[in-house]
């Protein structure tokens, strides 16, 4: 049985394949930033596998947690099938958007490094990297920003009942016969 758990643990993490994150010394880590606002191991990298799109009915909130860029970058999102994709415009090249979802990048490349915290799973954390990636310095420190999303999940006890809409309906055509009688 461990024999069974070992070959499933190391199927599982050959799997999942990460951008790798350079060090530069000028410039904070994006995981030294997170340390800073959310505390050391209160999140987890998320596999460059699956963080192409940002599962969520919709966006409740942007927050930028930090840039180092040479450049303005301005964050997008691109609704989609099950989410949304994430994408910087960047004042370096207003034509060429970085997003996490590497089939819309010029080049096909990974650009966004993603993480999640351990206690609130809607929220994603985001590093950009804004410089085509041949002339890069591979920090995704360029634009950190914090999504947060939403669904609509309404929970059966604020789904109203068929007979409450029938009554709505209802009063609302007496009201429309009896402005049309005046």
């Amino acid at each position: 049985m461990k024999v069974l758990c070992f070959l499933i643990l190391a199927a599982v993490s050959q799997a999942a394949t990460f951008t790798p994150i350079q060090t530069n010394p000028a410039e904070p880590h994006p995981e030294t930033i997170l340390d800073g606002i959310f505390g050391a191991g209160a999140y987890y990298r998320v596999s460059d596998d699956i963080d192409q799109i940002i599962p969520g009915d919709s966006i409740v909130s942007v927050d930028v947690l930090a840039s180092y860029a040479a450049s303005t970058n301005v964050f997008v999102s691109l609704p989609t099938l099950g989410g949304f994709i994430g994408c910087i415009q960047t004042s370096l090249s207003f034509t060429e958007d970085h997003c996490t979802d590497p089939a819309l990048n010029p080049d096909g490349r990974d650009y966004v490094a993603t993480w999640r915290l351990f206690s609130d799973p809607e929220i994603f954390l985001l590093g950009f990297e804004d410089w085509p990636l041949p002339r890069s310095d591979y920090n995704f420190n360029d634009l950190v920003v914090k999504v947060r999303v939403g669904h609509r999940d309404i929970p059966p006890s604020e789904v109203p009942e068929g007979g409450t809409l029938w009554y709505a309906l209802l009063g609302l055509a007496v009201l429309g016969v009896r402005r049309l009688s005046r």
